[in-house]
């Protein structure tokens, strides 16, 4: 995504400079280093580019088939009163941290991923309260096991 560009003064006046902010997020399947090393094979025959990493983060993945996403999938249905199905989402969150530290995670919320980070970014209260049965559901199943 190139979120932000910059150049120029004066919109009939050619800039001397361009300015970009990039946000790649990295698929499964690779790596933030293999990420760069493209972007710079891309950029070298580019004069006069300058680019600077600011954040380098792999990708994270816990298996459809992993404890937690069965669970979260039983509950939210069970809650939603409908069949919940998971999905990726190219997006970093803190459960990173824990996939990387050996511990299965995932993003739950409640709506759906389209409307997640747009400009009418939304949440039914019926979803919101549902979900809050499904984290109770969910963790009562952990508690006791």
């Amino acid at each position: 995504n190139i979120g932000i560009i910059r150049g120029g003064t004066k919109v009939n006046i050619v800039p001397d400079t361009c300015e970009l902010e990039v946000d790649i997020r990295v698929p499964v399947g690779t790596t933030a280093e293999n990420t760069v090393k493209e972007v710079e094979r891309v950029l070298k025959d580019v004069k006069d580019v300058e680019y600077e990493v600011i954040a380098m983060i792999d990708p994270s993945y816990t298996s459809p088939r992993a404890r937690v996403v069965q669970e979260a999938i039983k509950w939210a249905s069970e809650a939603l009163s409908k069949k919940v199905v998971g999905v990726i989402m190219p997006a970093t969150s803190d459960a990173g941290h824990f996939r990387r530290a050996g511990i299965p995670a995932i993003n739950l919320g409640p709506g759906y991923h389209e409307h997640v980070h747009v400009s009418n970014e939304k949440v039914k209260i019926e979803d919101l309260v549902a979900m809050c049965e499904a984290y109770s559901l969910m963790i009562l199943s952990y508690l006791t096991e």
